[in-house]
């Protein structure tokens, strides 16, 4: 999961998971999830805005909510993540905003 693009309306406010049961070693949990929003050149209002952030129950994964982004630009979202184990893994998500038809 290091790049993955999502399609998504400037209206909407939606959830996503991104979980890394396949990264993770036996008894390892993730601590940490820091996410930082990279803007598209020539992009004003409205921002992109990733919130919400938070570490489910078992510790495989993480659930975050995605609102605005000016349509008809595609916005970059890090996550770097840490564990138990003190490994650092990183997932860049792209998310192209334009309206549904």
């Amino acid at each position: 999961f290091p790049y993955t693009t999502l399609f998504r309306s400037p209206n909407e406010v939606k959830r996503y998971v991104v979980d890394y049961s396949l990264d993770l070693d036996t008894g390892e949990t993730i601590t940490t999830v820091v996410p930082t929003v990279f803007p598209p050149a020539g992009a004003t209002t409205p921002v992109l805005v990733c919130n919400g952030v938070a570490i489910a129950p078992a510790g495989n994964s993480f659930i975050f909510y995605i609102s605005g982004g000016q349509d008809g630009f595609q916005y970059a979202v890090q996550f770097l993540v840490t564990t138990t184990l003190s490994k650092v893994l990183e997932a860049v998500v792209a998310f192209p905003i334009g309206a549904k038809v």
